[in-house]
This record gives C-alpha cells, sequence and structure tokens, in this order.
C-alpha cells in the first residue's frame, strides 16, 4: 500500500489488505505540516477484518528561544560592563569631545588647516610689470608650451610650473612655501602664489630692471615667504646614486630615475651649506639648435618657446606627461633631463615659455 501525504510518500506491505481507507488530512493540518514539525507513529488498526497499518500524525510545538538586550546605555545596571567601567568610558568620550571643540575654536583642526593652506597657496599675484622681454626683478609664470597624453596634444587648460605642498608639510603646520614643498606642472585659471616666480640674479648683486639674455645665468625665486627666499634647485647624484631632492614621486628615462626638482632656502644655499648655489642656477638657449650660438647674448622675448638649461648638470628642465596624486588633485611632474629626437632637437617635453 502507498500513502502519500502532502509530498511524502510510504510504502507499506504489498500483502496486505487494501480494504483500508487512505489517509485525509484537513487543510489547517497541511497547513501545521508545512509550519512546524511533525511525526508519525505507526499503530495497529482495530479492525478484526484487515491487518494494514494506519497512519496518526500527531504534531510537536515547536520550542521558541527569545533572546532579550539590554539596550539601555544609562542604566548602571548592565550585565556587560561594570559601573566603573562605563563611566570611565564616558569620561574618556566627553574629554575627547571638549578637546576637539577646542582644537576647532583654535583652527588646528586638520580641515580647517587644509582650507588656510588652500586659501594661501590660491592668493591671487600680479604678474610683470609687463614687457616685450625679460629682465630680472619681474614676476612671471612658466609654462610648457604643450603636454601629449596619449598621443594627442592636451587640452590648454594653462598649464603653469606650481608648487604644491606636501602631506609631510601639512601634518607639520606649515602654511606657506617651504623646502618640503614639491614642484609640479598643474592648471592655472588665474596667477596665484603657488605659480608665480621672480627672475633674480645668480648671485647676491640687485640687477632689477636689467634685461635677461640667452646664455645669462638666473635663479627662480617664489614669492613668499619674503623674508627666507626659496630657490628653485636641482643637482646631480651623489657617491652613492642618490638624489640630491627627496621627493615622494620619481620619474625614469629608459629605466634610469631622472633628476628631480625641489626648493631651498637661501639660509642652506651657498659653499659650505647643504645645497651649493650653482644648484640654484639656469640659463636660456634658443629653440633651434642652429641659432643658437648666433642668438648668445641677445634679449629674450616673452611667449617665445626656448629651453631651460640647468647650469650644474647641463640638462633642460622637463615637464613628463606622468600624473602624481597631490593634495591639489592629479599633476603632471617636473623633472631635470634630455630628451631628444632622432634629429638631435629637443622634443615637447624640453620646451617652454615664460608669460606674464
Amino acid at each position: 500500500m502507498r500513502v502519500q501525504v502532502q509530498g511524502l510518500q510510504l510504502d507499506m506491505d504489498q500483502s496486505t489488505s487494501t480494504t483500508t481507507s487512505p489517509l485525509a488530512l484537513a487543510p489547517a493540518q497541511a497547513q501545521e505540516m508545512e509550519n512546524g514539525s511533525f511525526s508519525f507513529d505507526i499503530v495497529e488498526s482495530m479492525s478484526p477484518t484487515s491487518q494494514p497499518p494506519a497512519v496518526q500524525i500527531m504534531q510537536e510545538p515547536v520550542p521558541v528561544q527569545t533572546l532579550e538586550l539590554d539596550l539601555d546605555l544609562d542604566q548602571s545596571t548592565s550585565t556587560t560592563t561594570s559601573p566603573p567601567a562605563r563611566a570611565e568610558i564616558i569620561s574618556v568620550f566627553e574629554m575627547r569631545v571638549s578637546e576637539m571643540k577646542k582644537r576647532r575654536d583654535s583652527g588646528n583642526l586638520l580641515l580647517d588647516r587644509t582650507r588656510a593652506v588652500y586659501d594661501r597657496f590660491y592668493q591671487e599675484t600680479v604678474l610683470g610689470p609687463p614687457q616685450d622681454v625679460l629682465a630680472f626683478g619681474v614676476v612671471v609664470q612658466l609654462q610648457p608650451v604643450k603636454i601629449s597624453v596619449c598621443r594627442q596634444q592636451d587640452i590648454d587648460q594653462n598649464l603653469v610650473l606650481s608648487v604644491v605642498i606636501t602631506q609631510e608639510g601639512l601634518h607639520r603646520n606649515c602654511n606657506t612655501i617651504n623646502e618640503m614643498c614639491d614642484l609640479t606642472v598643474a592648471p592655472s585659471p588665474r596667477p596665484s602664489l603657488r605659480n608665480s616666480f621672480r627672475i633674480v640674479s645668480p648671485n647676491e648683486k640687485d640687477l632689477t630692471g636689467q634685461y635677461l639674455a640667452y646664455g645669462e645665468k638666473f635663479r627662480l625665486q617664489t614669492l613668499e615667504p619674503a623674508d627666507e627666499p626659496m630657490y628653485v634647485f636641482s643637482g646631480p647624484k651623489r657617491l652613492n646614486l642618490s638624489l640630491p631632492v627627496e621627493k615622494v614621486f620619481f620619474t625614469t628615462k629608459n629605466g634610469e630615475v631622472t633628476l628631480p626638482l625641489g626648493l631651498v632656502s637661501y639660509k642652506n644655499c651657498g659653499q659650505s651649506a647643504r645645497v651649493p648655489t650653482s644648484h640654484t642656477h639656469f640659463f636660456c638657449a634658443h629653440e633651434s639648435p642652429d641659432h643658437r650660438f648666433e642668438s648668445e647674448g641677445k634679449t629674450i622675448p616673452v611667449n617665445k618657446p626656448l629651453v631651460i638649461v640647468h647650469a650644474a648638470t647641463n640638462r633642460n628642465l622637463a615637464v613628463e606627461n606622468v600624473l602624481a596624486n597631490t593634495l591639489f588633485g592629479p599633476e603632471f611632474q617636473v623633472s631635470v633631463q634630455t630628451y631628444k629626437n632622432v634629429y638631435k632637437r629637443e622634443t615637447w617635453k624640453n620646451q617652454w615659455m615664460f608669460t606674464y
């Protein structure tokens, strides 16, 4: 005999009689079978003429366990934390809140310092005085002629040489340009403190107003701090092949690390100082190698391509098509490296121009 109950089949003895009626379940019992646990008990039938077993369903209640949680933090009768420990946690939390409020009122929060640095570095400046040729003492911007990315010329965003503060300088509460800053090429919608430089003499002489000529050495000075001038510098590798400038990001050429650019204070620049004065010297060369000899000593026009050479290493100032993620966003890196094509001419990486 085969008894089927809600998809369950029970095979009984085939030799038994077929006079037993099939099992009938009420809808309520079927629903209870689906929701709870049940068991089958096999009992003997009371009929004298038939011996097949009958199936009776006995429903067993499902035990339900409840979990009580104590979520009242104000009650001191919690079973998870003792009252002294809870009081200590509350006191530490209140102390941290009061300390944060004091730092916020005094402007020492990291967010407040970051906003102050942004406002300081993007402070607008005045370029010039505008002239047709370059002169000592003028404030200019150094702009690459073009930047080719993925074999296409980059969109004109007025990219200029800029100073960017590092994360280390930000944590040291540096709110102005210092030696820990890096140099990049970043978009400049307007002249600001971070992307404006002053052309000064290579020594301590004041040459303000005199015209700058091809092949004449000069230095690039930042506008601030006024009481501690900062100069752009680079240098050759040391005897242990270490770089003269400590930077977070580097670029390579044919597997060799290029020379980076950095900033040095006038206090650390000199004969017996950390950086020799010659490492801050640059000079301009004509764009075309065919006209460099005859252009030596002539004035340098503004807004015309040229090559800027580092005097100590005899390598050109270069813009790399490699992005660096700085605090001001993704910006292009700069280095001191000569890039030439098969015709022995400088590529677009070494072509710059001074703008007002």
